[in-house]
């Protein structure tokens, strides 16, 4: 409730309205049909805001879920361990660990003592060195090994992501030089054509004299031996 006589009031898109009487301000808020907000009570005069405060409640709400919703949650996961933890089992564990880590959780490793299991912290401290060493090019160690009452503890997180680096495009390359070699074969094939052509044009044109020669000669051949034995008849039987 807003106890002052004055105000300093802000319109609903931020500009200065100045100082008004609580009175005034109230008219003004309803004429708008919105509410009347005191923002800055301490002040003098205090700071009122004309808004709908029931749209201003649902934004900020909707901006506090999507501020959530992209926050990274990271949760601390336990596993245990004993002192007379095997090999075998040490293995399966820090398998279980990596995991873990990779899902972007916390891991806090745990090695109980009982009985007189408590003077021997030394068992404790190289399982969980062990672990660390199988685990190091998976996550960090933020807190050491260090006792906390009957137990020995240690803090393992993930390590950051990297980014894959870009490919450069190196395959355009032998492409383009692919069709620059592609280019002399086509000039082997204008020249291939003409040598071609020419030897066939040439052996057309030897053998078509070639076969017409022999042909007149023979007719040249036979005229006159047809003429002679005719010449001779005509002789004997003019001497007859």
């Amino acid at each position: 409730m807003i106890r002052a006589r004055e105000v300093r009031l802000v319109g609903e898109s931020g500009e200065q309205l100045g100082v008004r009487a609580l009175k005034d301000a109230l008219d003004l808020a309803r004429e708008n049909d919105v509410d009347l907000v005191e923002v800055a009570p301490n002040a003098e005069p205090p700071v009122c805001r004309l808004l709908d405060y029931g749209k201003f409640k649902y934004e900020q709400a909707k901006k506090e879920r999507e501020a959530f919703k992209k926050q990274a949650t990271v949760s601390l996961r336990q596993v245990r361990l004993r002192p007379k933890t095997g090999e075998h089992d040490l293995a399966f564990k820090t398998a279980l660990m990596g995991k873990l880590l990779d899902k972007g959780n916390k891991v806090k490793v745990l090695v109980l003592f009982r009985g007189r299991e408590i003077s021997h912290p030394q068992l404790g401290k190289e399982l969980l060195d062990n672990a660390a060493s199988a685990l190091a090019d998976r996550a960090a160690v933020e807190r050491p090994a260090a006792m906390e009452g009957r137990s020995m503890t240690m803090i393992l997180s993930p390590l950051p992501s990297k980014k894959p680096q870009e490919e450069k495009p190196k395959q355009e390359k032998p492409q383009e030089e692919k069709t620059q070699e592609e280019k002399p074969q086509g000039e082997k094939t204008q020249d291939e054509k003409p040598k071609q052509e020419k030897p066939q044009g040439e052996k057309t044109q030897e053998e078509k004299p070639k076969q017409k020669k022999p042909q007149e000669e023979k007719m040249q051949e036979e005229k006159p031996e047809q003429e002679k034995p005719q010449e001779e008849k005509m002789q004997e039987v003019t001497d007859a």
